[in-house]
This record gives structure tokens, sequence and C-alpha cells, in this order.
């Protein structure tokens, strides 16, 4: 059996039947077995959230379906197995963790006790939220030890003290972009400067697009991850307590890959990286605050801060999807 891995490399992968043949003949049985009942159609499923849901064009229809039916999948940060755990106790629903007919357990087999407190709670402020018909929000209180000091780092303590010269920092990329060159692409760094304005007024935002002669290329990847870099260094030099914002860790995972893929601007990663330059709001939003919202996302947020949008802002998975069809073929014009 050949299997062949696509990318840069091309690579094509060979195994022993003989080693696999067990596994499959107890497939084939298994599926045999199912074909053998008489089946009722349409056969009943239910979808479950996966990491291909933000590309899929059928996640509005699962989404549809898990409001319709209350889903467990509706509660922000639960994972698969804790799902599944509760199903086995008949917890199905979303309604059924908020409100639990029966006490649910101190601790379940693939919950903790702290999980299954965090999730059950979660649950709770959503459901209140549906039923008054707004966006209700919690603050969490920060962790003490035994002692009944508070915990450094923890909830919303690990937000530093604010910097004239701090920085927000986001970035756009398309994994599915390929080329003879590289698996990926980062096609836009963005970043809002607070501490300077423009000629509006409005802090200076400064943009860096992976574009050369209206193509995405790695080698304007790499001119506009050197840019951003520069701009940060620049920042950096006038104002020592310089922080990097951003919301979820992509942004310094994206930082590090860039700087291995091009072996340049190493030592100014490494900087930041031991300067703990680099701060996670949504870290700290996970830990601090409890909202009656699906997903910790910004866009779900922005009610709680009255955020008034005049675009209405694409998620993630959209837009690498619209980027993807504004490409030629060969993903490489935009």
């Amino acid at each position: 059996m050949h299997l062949a891995l696509g990318g840069v490399r091309g690579e094509t992968v060979s195994f022993r039947v003989a080693d696999y043949a067990a596994y499959y003949r107890m497939v084939a049985r298994e599926f045999e077995t199912v074909l053998d009942k008489t089946p009722v159609y349409p056969l009943p499923t239910s979808p479950d959230p996966v990491e291909h849901c933000g590309v899929c064009r059928w996640s509005e229809k699962c989404r549809a379906q898990w409001r319709a039916e209350d889903d467990l999948s509706l509660v922000a940060g639960l994972t698969s197995r804790q799902r599944q755990a509760l199903r086995e106790i008949d917890v199905g629903t979303r309604t059924a963790l908020a409100e639990p007919v029966q006490p649910l357990p101190e601790r379940m087999d693939r919950i903790g006790r702290e999980a299954l407190q965090r999730i059950h709670a979660q649950a709770s402020i959503h459901v209140r939220g549906e039923q008054t018909g707004a966006i209700l929000s919690e603050r969490i209180p920060p962790p003490r030890d035994r002692d009944g000091d508070l915990i450094p780092d923890q909830r919303l303590l690990m937000l530093p003290n604010p910097s004239p010269g701090d920085l927000f920092f986001d970035t756009e990329g398309d994994p599915f972009f390929s080329s003879d060159e590289v698996d990926g692409i980062e096609y836009l760094f963005g970043v809002i400067e607070p501490g300077r304005q423009d000629e509006s007024g409005l802090p200076a935002f400064h943009s860096f697009w992976s574009i050369e002669g209206g193509t995405v290329t790695t080698t304007g990847e790499r001119r506009a991850f050197e840019s951003f870099m520069d701009l940060v260094m620049d920042r950096l030099a006038a104002g020592p307590n310089l922080h990097v914002y951003h919301y979820a860790p992509y942004e310094p995972t994206a930082v590090k890959r860039l700087a291995g893929r091009y072996g340049t601007r190493e030592e100014e990663v490494d900087r930041l990286l031991r300067g703990d330059a680099f701060v996670d709001l949504h870290r700290a939003v996970r830990q601090g605050i409890r909202a009656s919202v699906e997903s910790y996302s910004i866009k779900r947020l922005e009610p709680l801060y009255a955020f008034d949008r005049e675009v209405d802002l694409l998620d993630a998975g959209t837009s690498i999807v619209e980027f993807e069809a504004r490409s030629c073929p060969d993903n490489r014009s935009v």
C-alpha cells in the first residue's frame, strides 16, 4: 500500500499489506454487519465539531442542528472526550448540563473535579444569557495559594502593566497554500500601535502584505515578516517595556516558524520570547472571565465592550476560503 503525502517534498510512503490485513478484515466484517441490518433512511446522524469545521461548507447546517437540539457542542471549551463522558451519564444537552435533573458527580471518568465545575458554570451562564436575551459575563476570581496569597501569572493577573509602546498584532495565513518551496503561507501581518496616531487621530495601523507584483510569494512573505520584526525592534529600542499583544497562540508560533524557515531575525525573535514580550489575550480572557457565548472568539465577545462594528468581520475559516477563492489555480495570485 502506498500513501502519497503531497506537500513540497512530494513524499510517498509504503506499507506491507500483511502488516495491516488483520485490521482490514476486522473493519470489513463490522462494515458488512452494518449492511446486513435493514437501514432506516435518512440515517440518524449527529455532527461533532472538528478542526475542519472552520472551512467546511456544511458548518452552518451543523451549527443550526446543534442549536435546534441544544447540543453539548454549544458549550464553549467543551472537549469531545468530555462530551462523550457526559452523554454516557445521560447529560446530552447544554441545558441538561446547566440544570441537571440529578446532581452531577464530583468527578467523572475523563473529567476532573475542576474541569467539571468549569464546564457546568459555562453551560449555566450560556443558558441564563439566552433566557434573558443578553450577553452575560462574570469575572472569575484569581486563584490563591494555601496561605491565601494571589498566585501570579494566572487569569487576569497574567496581564502586565501597560506600556506606552505596546503593540497589538495579528496575522492572516493560508495553511492550504502550496508551492515548490513551502506548504502554507502568512499573507498579511497587521499591527495596531495605540501609542501613535495616524492623520485622522486614530491609533496607527501598519499592514505588511506578502505580495509582489500582485502575487503572494515566499519572497514577499520573508520581506513582510522582516518588516514586521523591524518595526517591533524599533519600538522596543524606544521602550524596553513594550509588549506585543495577540489573541490565541498562533501569532508567536508563526513568528518562530518564519524565523526558522528563512533563517532571518532569529536573534530578535529569541529576544522577544525570552523577554516575555508576547502576551496572549485569549488566555487571559478564557481564564479571567466567563461569558454566555458559544466561543471566546473576538467577534463573539464584542458585545461585552460595546464595540459597534461598521464592517462585518469574517471568521478565520471564511477568510481562508475567500483567500483561496481569489487565488489563481496555483494559489499564488490575489
